[in-house]
Parts: structure tokens; sequence; C-alpha cells
């Protein structure tokens, strides 16, 4: 992953970690999120 990706991913993703009541995102919210920032391959569950 190079550090651009990584930025995209990272940005968002752990938004509203801290607050109370949150709720992690679903599988199916967390792939459709790596597809968003970029990310592909069979480790993200996504194809290349």
């Amino acid at each position: 992953m190079d550090l651009p990706t990584l930025w995209r991913f990272a940005s968002d993703w752990y938004t509203g970690r801290l607050d109370p009541g949150y709720t992690r995102r679903d599988p199916a919210a967390a792939s459709a999120y790596f597809a968003e920032v970029g990310l592909r391959g069979s480790f993200w569950g996504l194809p290349d």
C-alpha cells in the first residue's frame, strides 16, 4: 500500500471511533469503503 492510499483509507476509517454509541461498519459497508478508497485484491475481499 502506498502512502496516498493509506491516507485515503485512514482519513475516514477511524472517524467516530471514540464517540459514545459508535458502531463499526458491517462487512458490506467495509467492502464498499475499501473499494471507494482504492483498495483492491483478495486481502481486502475485492477483485483486482
